[in-house]
């Protein structure tokens, strides 16, 4: 296997979903998807189209333009565009910024269901903390360039060590409701 091999052997078995949105704005959603499954080598037909569409609750925009959607469902088609390739993983950096609190609990329903009926694994980019202590099973803390804990989100979202990740000297975290509260 050359380098080029490698390089598409390891894409394929992750499904990315970038933060920034970014689309062919004259494309439909049905065009998007096989825009990228093509981009993949990947020749689906539509009935797996389909049923991501179906999946994602985007059936009804399947020909709507990509300009007409808001920021909610263009999220979803870039969760579909990393599920077109039938990926085993994905990895979703900050999936619900900017969305507003229906599109940020749907987006999740559906990665939860998703989990739950396709035997996918779902990695999350997250900063919102509250987030990430009730949808997670396991959490794996970034500090600088290593990882600095892995554990269940019990372990990991304490007042003590919450402190200590993030420097905290003006505030304190409040395991309770895992908010951040300002001292003044």
């Amino acid at each position: 296997m050359d380098v080029r091999e490698n390089r598409r052997a390891a894409s394929l078995s992750l499904g990315i979903v970038p933060q920034e949105i970014t689309f062919d704005p004259f494309l439909t959603v049905r065009e998007t998807l096989r825009f990228q499954s093509g981009y993949w080598g990947i020749r689906h037909n539509d009935d797996w189209i389909d049923e991501i569409l179906s999946n994602l609750g985007l059936s009804d925009k399947a020909d709507a333009s990509m300009r007409v959607l808001s920021g909610g469902m263009k999220r979803r088609v870039l969760v579909a565009q990393a599920l077109v390739h039938k990926p085993p993983v994905i990895v979703l950096d900050e999936p619900t910024s900017f969305l507003d609190i229906r599109y940020k609990l749907e987006l999740l329903s559906v990665l939860k269901r998703m989990v739950r009926e396709n035997d996918l694994a779902v990695l999350l980019s997250l900063h919102e903390l509250d987030l990430a202590r009730r949808i997670s099973d396991t959490v794996i803390c970034v500090a600088g360039d290593r990882i600095d804990r892995i554990g269940t989100p019990e372990e990991i979202f304490t007042s003590d060590y919450i402190a200590r990740l993030y420097h905290l000297e003006h505030g304190k975290y409040d395991p309770c409701f895992s908010t951040l509260e300002f001292v003044p």
